[in-house]
């Protein structure tokens, strides 16, 4: 009897089982209709709008007539009113500027590692938008991203007037004087500190890889930029103290 009731306990189990499966797999069931087309220099597919398709639960394709999806090009969202979460295959390796601004019940986004570039105002005003992932592999970060996200808004997302996502410098506080940025960052959003009256002082550590373009400009009490690298690392932007007045220093190789 006790070895009957173990196995019709066993037989339940596997059928649970089963039953999850088949309904993680409709979870993530792959978002059919997206208008697509083809780019010979990206080597693959790129998402140009919302198509025909119906989803509000977006799930971009990894594929697409046997060929990669890399990119979510311009605007490709843009002003959607309708969809409320993204989720990004490993494919993507850029988003487009304005690609999902003012989704206003956009509420979460899914960036899986292999994103490399999110460019200007790519989630501006998606005010729902409170659930972000941010991968260690993006390395080139646009102005204004993410402001005005329900992250953005969110004091508990600030410390010492700092706005990071994962490893990633995206904003900061326009009243700050003076920042020493986490020794594990990754990357500095393009105009991170732009037209911050007040500042006088920044460290940037060695763990950086990437900066963008205007970072420090529009910055007229910015008297000393304190980079612990021996010399500017090629993966900065060429821009990435374009606007800095004149007569601030920059310290390479600083130690405290």
């Amino acid at each position: 009897m006790k070895h009957i009731i173990k196995l019709s306990l066993i037989s339940l189990i596997l059928c649970l089982l089963c039953a999850l499966t088949l309904t993680s797999c409709e979870d993530v069931k792959e978002s059919e209709g997206l208008y697509m087309e083809h780019y010979e220099d990206l080597n693959g597919y790129a998402v140009l709008g919302i198509g025909s398709c119906k989803d509000t639960e977006i799930v971009i394709p990894s594929e697409y007539n046997g060929k990669p999806v890399v990119a979510i090009l311009s605007s490709a969202f843009y002003q959607n009113q309708t969809i409320t979460s993204v989720t990004l295959p490993e494919s993507i390796r850029s988003i487009g500027q304005w690609a999902f601004a003012y989704c206003k019940n956009l509420v979460k986004i899914v960036l899986p590692e292999g994103v490399k570039t999110i460019d200007d105002y790519a989630f501006l005003e998606c005010e729902k938008l409170e659930n972000i992932t941010l991968p260690d592999s993006v390395t080139e970060i646009g102005r204004n991203v993410f402001d005005f996200t329900a992250l953005f808004l969110d004091e508990a997302s600030w410390q010492n007037g700092t706005f990071y996502i994962g490893k990633h410098l995206i904003d900061t506080d326009p009243n700050i004087e003076s920042c020493i940025i986490k020794d594990d960052t990754l990357t500095i959003a393009s105009e991170a500190f732009f037209n911050h009256h007040r500042l006088t002082s920044v460290t940037i550590p060695q763990s950086v890889i990437s900066i963008g373009t205007s970072v420090f400009g529009g910055c007229p009490s910015l008297a000393e930029i304190r980079c612990v690298a021996d010399g500017k690392p090629e993966s900065w932007h060429a821009d990435w103290n374009s606007g800095i007045k004149e007569g601030t220093q920059i310290i390479w190789g600083y130690t405290e």
